[in-house]
């Protein structure tokens, strides 16, 4: 499972199919790139959000 964030948001693009990623529920820019490059929700309680990337 990876964590995105800020300083490693360019590498979202480059994830492969069935990738497990986190993010924190306020880091709304990385949240963002991540739903446009085909990760969906997860599992949003708590502070750390889980996206999965599509097939």
């Amino acid at each position: 499972m990876r964590h995105f964030d800020h300083q490693n948001r360019h590498e979202i693009k480059d994830a492969a199919a069935g990738t497990l990623a986190t993010v924190l529920a306020r880091d709304t820019e990385t949240f963002s790139a991540l739903s446009r490059n085909g990760f969906h929700i997860v599992d949003m309680s708590g502070e750390v959000w889980t996206l999965r990337r599509s097939a």
